[in-house]
């Protein structure tokens, strides 16, 4: 792809030229296009941007998300030094190409880790982390998709945990988002290293008060969304119901600590011939970023 000259039609911006050559150890990226927004439609507007390879730490092909059937791809590439290069390609083959190629031009030993060039970061269990960590710790080694999608949020408004449970085969996923008044709340579960349960809620907050609901999309059209918690700089509480592996529903809380990570999960349901049963589990999170 280094060297070509190509035309592509992508919305809403119409028929574009893209040159994509090198110049003086860069990547650079040359675009024209009618200047539709203009009096003069058929005059033509050129904007070029570059990226020093030795700066190169991100690269990733995604699909076109306004025509995610139309075969083109986007190429994202980012620098250390905060330079981006956002490039169409007409196939997929032509931005994996391309990917490799600029990956393997930067200095910083790249690595395809979760669909994405990068940085392997490294990352040791602590020492109450137990089995639960050693656990997490493999399939992050094995590039497991769900575990380095949190392990390796680009998202800076996102905070992320692992938290390993003190006795089990257990850990759990925790990321909530702060953007300006609104975020959301994932929650995951694995159980020898096998997914478990997921929760996706929303986040509302008020400075630095944020409280946990339900996501709108799970909610009946008319129905205010339930309080299922919340967070601060001390700790956060959720609390929920699910449907379990025997059928019955089961009453959930979760309360962490952020300045120890300890946490405290507490089950409530209904067990053989209806007897009640109740149980905690206690664990410590660890943050990731």
């Amino acid at each position: 792809m280094i060297g070509s000259t190509y035309q592509i039609t992508e919305k809403p911006f119409g028929l574009r030229t893209f040159y994509v050559h090198e110049e003086d150890g860069r990547l650079v990226v040359t675009i024209k296009q009618r200047a539709e927004w203009s009096n003069e439609k058929s005059k033509q507007v050129e904007s070029s941007v570059a990226i020093e390879y030795e700066n190169v730490n991100y690269v990733r092909a995604d699909s076109d998300l306004l025509d995610p059937q139309g075969g083109k791809r986007h190429l994202h590439v980012e620098g250390t030094d905060g330079a981006l290069i956002v490039v169409t390609l007409r196939t997929e083959d032509e931005a994996q190409e391309l990917a490799e190629y600029v990956a393997r031009k930067s200095p910083l030993w790249l690595e395809l880790i979760g669909g994405a060039w990068r940085v392997r970061k490294r990352f040791a269990c602590p020492e109450a982390g137990g089995l639960a960590c050693k656990d997490f710790k493999e399939l992050l080694d094995h590039d497991d998709p769900d575990i380095t999608e949190y392990f390796y949020s680009r998202d800076e408004n996102a905070h992320t945990y692992a938290c390993f449970s003190d006795e089990e085969n257990r850990f759990f996923m925790v990321q909530y988002s702060h953007l300006m008044s609104f975020g959301t709340f994932a929650y995951e579960e694995f159980e020898n290293q096998q997914s478990g349960r997921q929760e996706v809620e929303e986040i509302h907050w008020i400075g630095d008060l944020g409280r946990i609901t339900e996501s709108r999309l799970e909610v009946k059209q008319g129905t205010k969304p339930q309080i299922l918690g919340g967070t601060d700089s001390s700790s956060l509480s959720y609390q929920t119901k699910y449907t379990n592996r025997a059928g019955t529903r089961t009453q959930y809380s979760l309360s962490i600590r952020w300045a120890t990570g300890r946490y405290t999960e507490s089950f409530s349901a209904k067990g053989e011939k209806g007897k009640p049963l109740n149980f905690d589990r206690t664990g410590a999170c660890v943050k990731l970023n």
